[in-house]
């Protein structure tokens, strides 16, 4: 059980970091378009 929550927490903390690095703070961001579980559009902007 100790190591699935060591783990977890890692995968987490990767992913976390990953889209820190992406863009500045205050820094306007890419547009995209990401589809919900019942089919529906949604975009940021």
């Amino acid at each position: 059980m100790k190591k699935l929550l060591l783990l977890a927490l890692t995968a987490t903390g990767f992913a976390v970091s990953a889209q820190i690095g992406n863009y500045a703070i205050g820094e306007t961001v890419d547009d995209f378009t990401g589809t919900d579980t019942k089919g529906v559009e949604h975009t940021l902007y």
